[in-house]
């Protein structure tokens, strides 16, 4: 710990010898006076450096990308359950897309094609009901991990 004094030594009408006789008396030997110049140093390089908006924006997504990656907490692993469940749901449309294919280069007629894409199932919308239980059974069952 540190002391300082800017009215010439004096801690409240004790000079340094009285307060340092008091500090010794309850026991706070590490005491070491100061200058209010060494003062000011000493908490001057005490000081956090201040982060540049670059090193702030480094930083956040250093973070983000340990979120995703490989933090084991509930955030990192709620975020990677919605991120296989995206995924999911892109190969569902990727799939449905090169069926399509498929049947447009299989197709004979226009009618030939109705029949067949009338022969594929809906994709129905999702909705909240659907996404959280299926988020929830990707973390229950391990894959966010």
């Amino acid at each position: 710990m540190v002391i300082y004094t800017s009215n010439g030594g004096r801690y409240e009408g004790m000079d340094q010898a009285t307060v340092r006789g008091l500090l010794d008396a309850l026991g706070l030997t590490s005491v070491t006076f100061v200058t209010e110049a060494e003062y000011n140093a000493i908490v001057l390089a005490r000081q956090p450096i201040p982060l540049t908006p670059a090193q702030i924006l480094a930083t956040a997504r250093a973070q983000a990308i340990y979120s995703i990656d490989t933090d084991i907490g509930p955030l990192g692993k709620s975020l990677r359950g919605l991120l296989l469940v995206l995924l999911d749901e892109f190969n569902i449309l990727r799939q449905r897309e090169r069926d399509r294919a498929a049947d447009v280069a299989a197709a004979l007629t226009l009618a030939d094609l109705k029949v067949r894409w009338a022969a594929r199932s809906l994709l129905n919308d999702r909705d909240i009901t659907q996404v959280k239980p299926a988020v929830q059974n990707k973390i229950n069952g391990g894959d966010a991990d």
